[in-house]
């Protein structure tokens, strides 16, 4: 039971503030499976080695750390969930840490892997399995899977071969992240389309560099259908945007944590969401368990630049995309 709607009386404290957030139906349009598993179950499959790496990789984090360096936390996270039970156990806890939030939709990233030498289909059904046992009538997930701008022609194709072949269990779309300055995205392209012709949604990691060199040709050839951070745009990727009115996915604590922008500064979309509230952005997690924020965290730290109403309202037509991005999908 939520107990504050568009035009009741404003929460007098931060904690009834807080609280009200806590229980809102919310949908996380961001994070990433590998970043969101709880730290209790990484730590529960770690080894002592590996406990205290996670240990130290996760306080230069909350330090910040530049967004090339953070990176170096998941092939440690890669490292410690190696096998199909553990990424079964790994996935449905963190569905259920999802669902302690209330975040009832959630649109969960995922790349493929080979664990135990199985393929990556294998990799996928497990995925699935733990899903489905967290499943209920108020919390689904909508899942991507995700590539590298550096992935090779043979990983994209079977990705989105996977991608389309699961679309009926809930795959979505195709996510193209990691590290934003490294590869060629160009010889990706025509498998992409492939992928957007054949009706999967694509969202693309841009901005997170000022260095990132393919923006446009990412926006010209492809269209994405949403554009994940947008902190560091070109003047025409910025124009394209707000012409398209395309969906942007704020990660508020990620963004600082990483130095894409000072954390002396409202993130950029979240000015743009003022100067224009038909401006669609849609706030994730990112990775809730590297960067200690979950959603009701991150609607919290917005609420002081936008006040609590708009905050709220945010929160609610976010499931417009979600619903949108669901039906394309069927």
């Amino acid at each position: 039971m939520i107990d504050f709607k568009i035009g009741s009386p404003y929460p007098s404290s931060d904690e009834e503030k807080f609280q009200i957030l806590k229980k809102l139906p919310k949908f996380n349009s961001h994070c990433h499976l590998s970043g969101e598993i709880p730290l209790e179950t990484l730590i529960k499959f770690a080894n002592q080695v590996q406990k205290q790496a996670l240990k130290n990789a996760m306080t230069a984090i909350s330090c910040g750390q530049d967004y090339e360096k953070a990176f170096s936390i998941f092939p440690l996270i890669s490292q410690i969930i190696n096998t199909h039970e553990k990424l079964k156990e790994a996935t449905y806890q963190t569905c259920c840490s999802f669902k302690s939030d209330n975040n009832q939709i959630v649109l969960m990233r995922t790349n493929l892997k080979s664990l135990e030498n199985r393929d990556y289909e294998e990799y996928l059904k497990t995925v699935f399995e733990g899903i489905r046992k967290a499943t209920s009538d108020d919390f689904n997930v909508l899942l991507m899977l995700s590539l590298k701008r550096s992935s090779t022609l043979e990983m994209a194709k079977t990705t989105i071969d996977l991608a389309l072949k699961y679309r009926e269990m809930g795959v979505v779309g195709i996510d193209i992240s990691d590290i934003s300055t490294i590869g060629d995205i160009s010889i990706l392209i025509p498998e992409l389309l492939r992928a957007k012709e054949s009706g999967l949604k694509i969202a693309v990691h841009m901005g997170e560099s000022p260095l990132e060199e393919d923006q446009m040709l990412i926006i010209n050839e492809l269209h994405p259908d949403m554009i994940d951070h947008g902190v560091n745009l070109c003047k025409d990727a910025k124009k394209w945007i707000k012409q398209e009115n395309t969906p942007v996915t704020v990660c508020l604590t990620s963004s600082i944590a990483t130095k894409m922008h000072d954390s002396n500064q409202i993130h950029p979309w979240i000015k743009r969401y003022l100067k224009n509230n038909d401006q669609k952005i849609h706030l994730g997690t990112d990775d809730s368990t590297v960067f200690n924020k979950c959603l009701t965290d991150e609607y919290f730290k917005l609420y002081p630049d936008i006040g609590f109403e708009k905050v709220v309202q945010i929160a609610n037509e976010s499931f417009k995309l979600a619903k949108w991005i669901r039906s394309q999908a069927e």
